[in-house]
């Protein structure tokens, strides 16, 4: 029993990530192919052909779901912001001579269309977070409106259609590899990995419940994989039917916990209430664990899959009555620690309701895939019209849905609206602040669309959560600074070499996202500097000495920075959101809403014995969703608020 729970080292790095890598690699090499031959002929749009193997390395992952809606949104929203942009120059420059055009006023004229855009940033609130992606929207909206360096449309229009192109390769390569089976494997679901985990957690807590205190690392390591699981399971998009059952599963393990946390129990109490009903006890443990992995194991025989734990655990329940009724009066007499009875009998009530559970759980699981089976159309009907089997299901899902999430518990729209708003005033009022720096200096004028893109790229809704993705981009800017002004150093001018070095750099900075999240996003901005700092340079300045390719890069990576630091303390000052403060305002909101429940329940349980016919509502489907939604919450406050703390005080 003991060899099962021993810990076993897990690879440092799955395969699985390190084949996405070296996939991610190859995608960038594609992608890169019109920015390495534009190296030898050197037009002037050479260098906005650096975004298409950006796009490309940041699209690629471990499936192909991920992927194609990553790269449909990066592509409309590039798309709709170089619409819009054009769009505002074309009115500006209509209203103005012919040989003037007042990039400030095409600012101001820019704001409804820059706000529409936040609005689909993917931490609003807003249903259009599904259409596009706001990050590239924004990116290529700022070029034509006051932000192009050669030609108002075409810098745009090259940049766009570079972008496009990046994700396109991704998709196209990923779909080539799902049709033949050949994609990277992320492991199991997170559903599978849920369901593996209970079915531990409750084989240990069963099998230790009486001896807990003789193996308190084994129970402590269990229950800690427990928490880590509810941590994940609050952040998942799973339905409403599923999700409920597995936070009653949760719930009913943390109270066999609490069971168990009173220490040894009684021997008296051992020899009459758990070894009569031990052998059905483990047995349902069993028979629980084995229904869980079937969920998720094509190979397991019918006759397992059509047992009915439900029914093994209402037999249990029955046989625990029963012993219970013949052992009252020998413990009444013989036993006067009333509440060790009652805890071991909540244990043990628990553990059969977790069995219960799990039927229900592997019932609701297989309802939601013979739903999803009937939706299934003929193969050759998915390969020829399926893209558009899945535009028309998105459509029709996209706007049955509300415009704004969440307006039943908060209707206030400002609420809705104000991460947006501020979003737009940091990119608008750094906009207006750089063009007109750039009417006096040149090099500003030059490079100010670095600036802005750390506004753009690093806003999000509080001030802790811009901070924290602002440090990453400074990290990561820094340290692709680094490594390519050593590249440039050792070989300015070698394209051969830039090749290489490109696919090396790829392969590890995608490695490191993929297998630690903690700093994903630094290293994909580490490889997305390199390539615009080293690679960038190398194939623009061909004829420029290296200290003024370093000097260059050097106020490129000065001015990214400097569009973080705004960024950050734009949004400490104006329209502010701290997560610090909706952290305890959730967390108030939690325990004000546990308590009325609590208090609801106790009268309706006074009631019961007060007026039998009287009708129970039973809420608790809707009370653990919310419940958990603000778990969720919380957790995903957390970081941002320590972040807050350190920094802001």
């Amino acid at each position: 029993m003991l060899k099962r729970h021993q810990v076993t080292r897990p690879a440092t790095i799955p395969l699985s990530v390190i084949y996405c890598a070296i996939l991610a690699s190859i995608v960038c090499a594609v992608a890169a192919i019109p920015f390495i031959v534009m190296s030898y002929y050197h037009p002037w749009y050479e260098y906005y052909l650096v975004i298409a193997p950006i796009w490309a390395v940041f699209a690629v992952q471990l499936g192909y779901e991920p992927c194609r809606r990553f790269c449909l949104k990066v592509i409309s929203g590039a798309w709709l912001g170089y619409g819009l942009g054009a769009l505002v120059h074309a009115i500006i420059a209509a209203l103005d001579p012919p040989d003037e055009y007042h990039r400030l006023w095409s600012i101001v004229l820019n704001i409804p269309f820059t706000l529409f855009i936040c609005m689909g940033h993917r931490a609003s609130p807003c249903k259009l977070r599904e259409l596009w992606l706001a990050e590239a929207a924004l990116i290529m909206n700022c070029s034509p409106v006051a932000f192009y360096v050669f030609h108002p449309y075409l810098d745009g229009l090259v940049f766009t259609t570079a972008s496009t192109y990046g994700a396109v390769v991704a998709m196209v390569i990923m779909r080539i590899l799902k049709a033949f089976n050949a994609l990277p494997r992320g492991g199991p679901s997170r559903l599978e990995t849920f369901a593996s985990t209970v079915a531990e957690v409750y084989d240990v807590f069963c099998t230790f419940f009486t001896s807990a205190n003789k193996h308190p690392a084994l129970i402590d390591q269990t229950y800690a994989q427990l928490v880590e699981q509810c941590r994940e399971l609050s952040a998942l998009p799973i339905p409403p039917e599923l999700k409920n059952t597995m936070w009653r599963m949760s719930g009913f393990l943390i109270s066999i916990k609490e069971a168990m946390s009173g220490g040894p129990f009684d021997d008296t109490m051992i020899d009459l209430l758990w070894r009569p009903l031990a052998v059905d006890i483990l047995d349902l443990r069993s028979e629980a664990a084995v229904m869980l992995r079937a969920c998720f194991d094509s190979t397991t025989p019918a006759a397992v899959e059509n047992d009915n734990v439900g029914d093994l655990s209402r037999k249990c329940f029955e046989k625990v009555l029963k012993n219970q009724l013949a052992c009252e009066e020998l413990l009444g007499t013989s036993f006067s620690d009333h509440d060790e009875l009652m805890r071991f009998r909540f244990g043990m009530g628990n553990m059969l309701y977790f069995a219960s559970e799990v039927q229900a759980f592997h019932d609701a699981l297989s309802k939601l895939r013979s739903q999803k089976k009937n939706k299934e159309r003929l193969p050759i009907m998915e390969l020829l019209f399926g893209p558009m089997y899945e535009f028309v299901d998105f459509l029709r899902d996209w706007w049955k849905k509300p415009f704004f999430v969440g307006l039943e518990e908060d209707p206030s729209i400002w609420h809705k609206m104000k991460f947006s708003v501020r979003y737009m005033l940091s990119i608008t009022i750094g906009s207006l602040l750089l063009r007109a720096g750039a009417l006096y200096s040149l090099l500003l004028e030059a490079h100010s669309l670095w600036c802005i893109l750390g506004v753009q790229v690093a806003s999000l809704p509080t001030a802790g959560a811009t901070l924290v993705r602002g440090t990453h981009r400074v990290i990561g800017t820094i340290l692709g600074c680094i490594i390519g002004m050593l590249c440039l150093w050792v070989n300015a001018h070698s394209v051969s070499s830039m090749v290489v070095e490109m696919l090396i750099i790829s392969f590890f900075c995608k490695m490191v996202q993929l297998s630690n999240e903690a700093i994903g996003y630094a290293s994909l901005v580490t490889f997305l500097t390199w390539l615009i700092v080293c690679m960038g340079l190398s194939f623009t300045m061909y004829d420029d000495e290296l200290g003024d390719m370093m000097i260059v890069s050097a106020w490129r990576s000065a001015l990214t920075l400097g569009g973080v630091i705004f960024g950050s303390i734009f949004s400490c000052v104006v329209v502010p959101s701290y997560a610090s403060y909706r952290l305890r305002l959730s967390s108030a909101f939690a325990i004000e809403n546990s308590t009325k429940e609590v208090e609801k329940a106790m009268a309706q349980l006074v009631d019961v014995y007060t007026q039998p016919e009287g009708e129970v509502e039973d809420n608790r489907a809707e009370f653990s969703a919310l419940s958990f939604k603000l778990l969720g919450e919380r957790l995903s406050l957390l970081n941002d608020s320590r972040a807050e703390v350190l920094v802001y005080g």
